[in-house]
């Protein structure tokens, strides 16, 4: 027995589906004719699935984290007249941190207003001051935008974490301390979880250059907490010659150097012969430098030590 042909309806309902990760709402499916016996009867032939209240999947869509977020935020719409991925999960779909290859995490969703029901795989945040202005299209859902998401982020995750996707955030140069701000004073308020730690670093860090790797932030880190006088980030100094030579982290006054050298920044037997260069320039003005990588950051101690002598 052959399988049934399409309806028209049938086939325009699946042709938005494939826009939409595989899925569509039962609304949508009204809206394009399709009845809710025509309805059922997919569901029941297997062709289509219920994965959560009011979604259809269709069976030969690949499950995947992005079709999860997807369903979740296309099921929040039917509860909330505002409603975006949010917080962690916000943050993975902005790449930012370490948070960008989060495993098979829950899906972070905030709602302006109804009820927080709880269904497995979610996690709903009710905040009625969510507003247009803190949300943008992302692809095939409505994601708060990186401001906002770093903010939320402050109420789930660890300050260090947090600095690492601001940091990754300002060299992407996807927002700005300024627009971070905006959004911090828009939902700060006392008894908010975590908004004496976002006050504190955005008050630490001020103005200043975004940290080139996530290396680099681990080393501010580590000074911060030693505290140990802060570092002038990318400090440029003029050789005299053809280049301004940059540091990643510089005490000017002591002519002092922390170089920050992950794998990523430095491969290549190029990028190795300039890095000489440079180096040998800095010296021969009266520079001391230090190197630090990842295996040295095993030893913090060590680090603490060496930048503390370089100091005295």
């Amino acid at each position: 027995m052959g399988s049934r042909a399409f309806t028209n309806e049938e086939g325009e309902a699946e042709r938005l589906a494939l826009s939409q990760e595989g899925l569509l709402t039962v609304e949508q499916a009204f809206e394009l004719g399709m009845t809710r016996s025509a309805i059922n009867s997919r569901v029941a032939s297997g062709r289509w699935k219920r994965d959560l209240p009011g979604i259809l999947r269709m069976r030969s869509s690949p499950v995947t984290w992005n079709q999860r977020a997807t369903a979740a935020f296309l099921w929040s719409t039917r509860l909330a007249l505002l409603s975006a991925v949010s917080h962690r999960s916000a943050a993975r779909l902005w790449k930012l941190g370490p948070l960008a290859d989060e495993g098979n995490t829950a899906i972070d969703l905030c709602l302006t207003s109804g009820r927080k029901p709880a269904h497995p795989g979610l996690v709903i945040h009710r905040d009625p001051k969510l507003d247009k202005g803190d949300v943008v299209r992302l692809g095939t859902v409505n994601v708060t935008k990186v401001a906002r998401t770093l903010v939320d982020l402050c109420s789930c995750v660890n300050p260090s974490v947090v600095e690492l996707c601001l940091e990754d955030a300002l060299r992407q140069r996807i927002t700005t301390i300024k627009q971070i701000e905006r959004s911090f004073e828009a939902v700060a308020r006392p008894g908010r979880k975590g908004t004496a730690s976002l006050k504190a670093l955005l008050q630490v860090r001020g103005n200043a250059a975004p940290a080139e790797s996530t290396l680099e932030v681990k080393v501010l880190q580590l000074i911060r907490h030693a505290h140990l006088p802060m570092p002038t980030r990318q400090f440029k100094v003029d050789t005299g010659r053809a280049a301004v030579r940059r540091i990643d982290l510089a005490y000017p006054a002591r002519r002092f150097a922390v170089e920050c050298d992950g794998f990523a920044f430095h491969s290549g037997r190029a990028d190795w012969e300039q890095t000489l260069t440079r180096n040998n320039e800095l010296m021969s003005m009266g520079w001391r430098i230090l190197h630090v990588t990842w295996t040295d950051l095993k030893t913090p101690k060590k680090i603490v030590a060496a930048i503390e002598a370089a100091l005295k």
